[in-house]
């Protein structure tokens, strides 16, 4: 009932209750008159006519302002409880819920499926030079790049700092190669205007493939390969990708 009642405008909700006020308190004073033969004078009827036009109203709009406001409370709640409020892409908890959504349909249907962990690189060294405006800039546009160019992508989130996580659905390995290097170069070629200054970055990426071969149970287990092929990129100078594998990470 509250939903549909918030899909109106606040004017009409009004208008519509100094209707029915009006109605019912018509309705109440030829009750009285046709049931208990109450006398009913003119003044009555009007008073039954206007008291409801002049009241009603008043009512109506500050009650239905409230459940507007409640409405849209609730709403912006919802959204903060699933997406980033500084890049709109998922938050942490709600890519691991739609993720695990994927990769049972993955195993299901017998599909690919990657997750790819992206950390920009030396973005420390943005905050501290240019100070988090500069820092909050960049996170912000690459989130909108990200969204852009998901022609590969079902799922985008930021999961911490610079840190965003990526899921690529029912592709062969060839594509989400492909993929991934055009995203490094992608982002290389990304300029960030801030101030007077304009800003460049590049990335570093882990890859973690599952195929319905793999013994892989969980979408965590794939984050976690991810996570660990995106510790190795870090650590062997950055600005790659790097896919893991189990032989070389055991």
């Amino acid at each position: 009932m509250r939903y549909k009642l918030t899909r109106m405008s606040r004017i009409t909700l009004t208008v519509l209750t100094t209707i029915f006020a009006t109605i019912l308190a018509l309705s109440i004073v030829w009750t009285l008159y046709y049931l208990w033969d109450i006398p009913i004078s003119s003044n009555a009827i009007k008073a039954s006519i206007i008291t409801p036009l002049v009241i009603a109203p008043l009512i109506a709009w500050y009650v239905f302002g409230i459940l507007k406001e409640f409405e849209a409370l609730e709403k912006k709640m919802r959204y903060l409880a699933e997406y980033d409020p500084l890049t709109g892409l998922l938050n942490r908890r709600a890519f691991e819920k739609k993720s695990t959504e994927q990769f049972h349909q993955a195993k299901n249907s017998n599909n690919n499926l990657a997750i790819l962990m992206l950390d920009l690189d030396h973005f420390k060294t943005i905050n501290d030079r240019f100070g988090h405006a500069a820092g909050d800039l960049v996170l912000q546009t690459l989130g909108d790049f990200l969204n852009q160019h998901n022609e590969h992508c079902y799922l985008i989130g930021r999961i911490g700092g610079e840190e965003f996580i990526i899921l690529v659905s029912d592709k062969e390995a060839q594509v989400i190669d492909k993929f991934t290097d055009s995203l490094l170069e992608r982002i290389r070629e990304l300029k960030f205007k801030f101030e007077d200054s304009e800003l460049q970055i590049t990335c570093s990426i882990g890859l973690s493939c599952f195929n319905p071969k793999q013994n892989t149970t969980t979408v965590n287990e794939l984050i976690k390969e991810a996570d660990k092929a995106l510790y190795q990129a870090k650590n062997s100078g950055r600005d790659k990708a790097i896919r893991f594998n189990e032989a070389l990470f055991n």
